[in-house]
């Protein structure tokens, strides 16, 4: 028996700013406002030859220029990516995701240089890539991806920022880290001449399992043991990320909130293994 999988996203401005500058991405719907879900097999025959893309991107360089870049980013990735067919076979898959993002990186660049009102704009992106029963995961930023999975949180991306790799380094520990000032100077991203879109390797996902991908408006305000709390909790999966966000605004909403969540729920009894 398949597994099915349900995927919601919310996007909001926060307390303070008045303009979201945060994009989201599920399937090939890119949009800053409101919420979306959307529920399938995991052998939807859409999701096995095209594969299906879920992302936030976080604009960075001000106001209009961040929202523009966001929406430029995952409108390139979108093209580039569904202009292929993978077949259910992840080496095509792998290479259209990449290319995604160096369209993406490309077209934020060339909008960048050529009008001087946009000059330097960028965004950070994060996002899952489903494929059958497997996904990767891939960033380039500060925006993450985690996977819940029996009752704990586990971040699957490293933040590309100056203090992520000092705790790496083992110069600062994550306490440290939190409170830095330096804590959103990020080392990678699109609309910069190294951008890398780091990709995980292939994983398969299991019955139960939950992957949430956020902004730092959200994670750097919820706090993991809260998040699993709401994880955990067996609503419906869209008022779980609408708790999610409003756990961001009562902390102060000092920045853009947007959360993709994605459950995959049923199929076949599995071994336990890895957490």
């Amino acid at each position: 028996m398949m597994k099915t999988v349900r995927v919601c996203g919310v996007t909001d401005p926060g307390a303070v700013r008045t303009e979201n500058q945060d994009m989201l991405l599920l399937g090939r719907v890119v949009k800053n406002t409101g919420y979306m879900e959307m529920a399938f097999g995991e052998d939807d025959d859409f999701m096995v030859r095209y594969g299906f893309l879920a992302a936030v991107a976080d604009g960075l360089g001000g106001h209009a220029s961040g929202q523009l870049a966001a929406r430029i980013a995952l409108r390139g990735v979108d093209q580039q990516f569904y202009g292929a067919e993978k077949n259910g076979q992840w080496p095509p898959t792998l290479a259209a995701l990449r290319q995604g993002g160096d369209r993406g990186n490309f077209m934020v660049r060339q909008v960048s240089e050529a009008k001087p009102e946009h000059a330097g704009m960028g965004c950070v992106i994060a996002g899952v890539c489903l494929l059958g029963a497997e996904y990767v995961v891939y960033h380039a930023g500060d925006s993450r991806v985690c996977r819940f999975r029996r009752g704990a949180l586990r971040q699957l991306t490293e933040d590309d920022t100056v203090v992520g790799m000092a705790v790496r380094e083992g110069q600062l520990t994550p306490a440290q880290a939190s409170s830095s000032k330096m804590r959103h100077l990020v080392t990678n991203g699109i609309g910069t001449a190294s951008f890398t879109l780091h990709i995980s390797e292939p994983q398969t996902a299991r019955s139960g399992d939950i992957l949430l991908v956020s902004s730092d408006g959200l994670h750097d305000v919820v706090s993991m043991e809260d998040t699993e709390r709401v994880l955990a909790d067996k609503a419906p999966l869209l008022e779980r990320a609408n708790r999610l966000k409003n756990l961001a605004l009562d902390g102060g909403g000092p920045d853009n909130i947007s959360i993709v969540l994605i459950e995959y729920s049923g199929g076949e009894p599995e071994p336990d293994m890895e957490p």
